[in-house]
């Protein structure tokens, strides 16, 4: 984030890739809000965030650092992270993001027959059912087999 922040822009939005509910409204939404210098936040029902929209006068790097990244107090923790930089943050509706394959079944289920995802994601978990161990890396990622949850961006220190 603050990567972005130094090429200029003023607002940033960052949003989850494991949220099906995102949609062009949502992310208008928090734009909306940045324009109207408050703080947007997706909140998902487990704890995390898909969606936290910025503007560079709330941003504090040190701050940023300290919200329990990749866990279930990400809401709790940047909670204090908008009380100390001294911000009005809004909440976005709250939708489901996946964190686990119980979740991912879950969402392919309440999914309607017609959804065009539904029928991509069923074959996976057929896939997933043949291959239960196959995992494939790319030559420049270090495979992540753990089964802890994860929640909300990872923190990155090499800026």
């Amino acid at each position: 984030m603050e990567k972005v922040f130094r090429l200029g822009y003023d607002n940033v939005v960052i949003i989850g890739n494991d949220c099906l509910n995102l949609n062009r409204d949502l992310i208008l939404e928090a734009k909306s809000q940045l324009d109207q210098g408050k703080i947007a936040l997706g909140p998902s029902p487990n704890g995390g965030l898909y969606l936290i929209g910025l503007n560079e006068a709330h941003f504090d790097r040190k701050a940023f650092l300290t919200v329990e990244w990749e866990t279930e107090n990400v809401q709790q923790t940047f909670s204090k992270y908008v009380s100390f930089v001294n911000a009005e943050s809004v909440n976005l509706d709250a939708f489901s993001d996946i964190n686990s394959a119980y979740q991912f079944k879950n969402i392919i289920a309440a999914l309607s027959f017609l959804h065009p995802l539904k029928a991509m994601f069923s074959f996976i978990l057929k896939i997933k059912r043949v291959f239960n161990n196959v995992f494939i890396f790319s030559k420049n990622t270090k495979p992540n087999l753990s089964t802890q949850n994860k929640r909300g961006p990872p923190v990155i220190n090499n800026f």
